[in-house]
This record gives C-alpha cells, structure tokens and sequence, in this order.
C-alpha cells in the first residue's frame, strides 16, 4: 500500500471514519492487510469507538490483524488502546482467532494467561476478496453457498449461469446480479499505483521485496482469472460465432491484442525466470526448491503462458482487461 497516498488524501481533507454497508472500515482492511504505517495513521485520526468498532459478524480491526497473523498490526493497535477482549458474533476474541488459526505465537502474545495452544484447523471464516466482492452487489448471503463448494473468488471470475445454478444459486435475480458484475469487471482498466518514488529512490529489502512479489502474485491471479473468462466466452458466446468467419475479427483489434498479450507475457516470463537465478546466485548455497523451481521454468510445461491459461486463440485477453477493486472501493467512500 502506497502510505504516502493516503496521508495526502488525509492532509487533504479525506475522512477515514467511515464504513461500507457491512460495516466494515479502511482500518479493519488495514489492520487484515498488515499495512501497519496506515493502522497507525488511521489510528491516529480517530478515537476509540472507532478503533474498536465491529462489523456486521461483529469483528473489529484487532480480530482481522488475529486472523492473518499480522502481529505488528495487533502491537500497533494495541498501542492505540484497541481492545482485545472484544467478541465477535461467534463468541470468539482475538486470542481465539489466534488459536483457531494456528498463529502460536500471537496466541500466546494475546492469551497472557499461560493457556495451552492448541489449533483447531482454522474454523474461522475469513472475509476476504470473495466476501468483499459480494458485499459491493450487496449479495454477502451468498458467502457460505461458495464456501462450502470451495468456490474462490478466482474461480467465481470464471462462472456462468449453469455453473452459479449447480453450485446452489437458484434465484434469478441473484443469477442475473452476479453475471452482471463478473461481466463488468472483467473489461475494467486495470490501474496500478505510482510507485515510482519508491522504485528508483529508495533500495528494497528482502521484506520490501516480499511484498511487491506477494502484489504482483495478486495481480496475475486475477489476469489468470481473466483468461479463463474470456476463454469460456470465446467457446460460447453466440455472439462471436459469426464473427469468426468474416472481416470482424481483424477490425476488432483481437488478433493485434493477442499477438501483444503473448510478446508481454513471454517477456514477463523471461524476467521472472531471472529473478530466479539471480537469487540462487545471492543466496548460497540455494535452497533445493528454489533451485528446482528455476530449472523447471525452463521447461514449456510449467512455462508463464500455461500458467496464465494462453492456450491457443481461447486465452485471446488484454492486460488492461483485469479486475480491480475501483468500483469496489467506492462503496467505502
């Protein structure tokens, strides 16, 4: 998260003490995230009633940093007076969570009481993408019916009305809601953050470096996410059908766009191959998984464009049609 981004919006005047229609707020997403500079910022400009404020299921800020282990979140917040006592609707604290989830180490910094650790298999039911998606449309009822199928939020990217139908979303207008988001997030812009400052005046740590890999992963899951859409789309869609056979395709741009999204990813793939060997090189002796996992990236199998789902004319995309959370975000506002 780009923090210097948020404190101008904040200098200028923006509200952090807000929330969606869940009841969920910037810093319940700060505070799931880890971004523990804006926890802290976000902490700085309210009071406690906000700091400890619960969501609809009851969480506060404190049980979405216990949840994903974000232990400089929990300090953080604590150093702000959050509580750790509060309950969720579920009866569960943050010491519960901790300990739900496996987290052994945050459990017993928030337990304080010498209790024995013991996980549960985490039980505990996450709000993340999925749940955030379905929130905007205003359909989170449908959260359960997607878990209980192990439906991701990726996955859901790729669905159509027979698929929303067998997995147990019967009702029409729910079908129709669900297909009209997926359909418009699909050709949203995709828009990264400057992060030109950071790149080229500052030099990343291993940390540093982590995060931008753990953004960078985000982001091709959703192209991959993308791919699979557009490919069901380019089996199915009777609108294409005659297109096909006619002038239409080359006016369209397709082909100029699929020839562009193959030079992209192949460079992609040489460039994610080098970081690879330079840190084998770095670190010696390598790790034996590293070491594997470079090796086989040579091999077409396991290469990015089989990853991504570039299969023949079905993986037809562009870069710029990707999900992101703009429209999403504006409900936060």
């Amino acid at each position: 998260m780009e923090w210097w981004c948020l404190k101008l919006l904040v200098d200028a005047g923006a509200s952090v003490v807000v929330h969606d229609r869940q009841h969920i707020t910037p810093l319940m997403l700060a505070a799931g995230h880890g971004y523990t500079e804006t926890v802290n910022l976000f902490c700085s400009l309210s009071d406690s009633s906000y700091i400890n404020k619960q969501d609809q299921r009851g969480w506060t800020a404190m049980l979405y940093a216990a949840e994903r282990n974000h232990i400089s979140c929990v300090e953080a917040l604590r150093s702000h007076n959050a509580s750790i006592f509060i309950q969720s609707n579920e009866g569960l604290a943050a010491a519960d969570i901790a300990r739900q989830c496996g987290h052994q180490r945050l459990f017993t910094l928030l337990d304080g009481k010498g209790g024995t650790f013991e996980s549960t298999g985490g039980t505990i039911q996450q709000h993340g993408d999925l749940e955030m998606f379905l929130s905007s449309i205003e359909l989170s009822s449908l959260s359960p019916i997607f878990r209980a199928h192990k439906i991701d939020f990726e996955t859901l990217l790729t669905m159509n009305q027979h698929d929303l139908e067998r997995a147990g979303v019967t009702q029409i207008g729910n079908q129709k809601k669900l297909l009209e988001a997926i359909r418009q997030l699909h050709p949203t812009e995709f828009e990264m953050p400057d992060m030109s400052q950071t790149l080229y005046n500052l030099q990343l740590d291993c940390r540093d470096t982590a995060k931008v890999l753990k953004i960078f992963n985000r982001h091709l899951r959703y192209i991959r996410g993308s791919a699979k859409y557009v490919l069901g789309q380019v089996r199915d869609s009777r609108k294409m059908e005659s297109e096909w056979a006619g002038n239409r395709v080359e006016e369209s741009g397709v082909l100029e766009n699929y020839m562009s999204v193959l030079d992209t990813v192949r460079e992609l793939e040489r460039c994610v191959q080098e970081i690879g060997e330079e840190m084998c090189e770095k670190m010696q002796p390598p790790p034996a998984n590293l070491e594997e996992a470079v090796r086989a990236a040579d091999h077409p199998s396991t290469s990015a464009l089989s990853a991504l789902g570039f299969v023949g004319l079905g993986g037809i995309i562009t870069l710029g049609l990707v999900f992101t959370f703009s429209g999403i975000r504006q409900h936060l506002s």
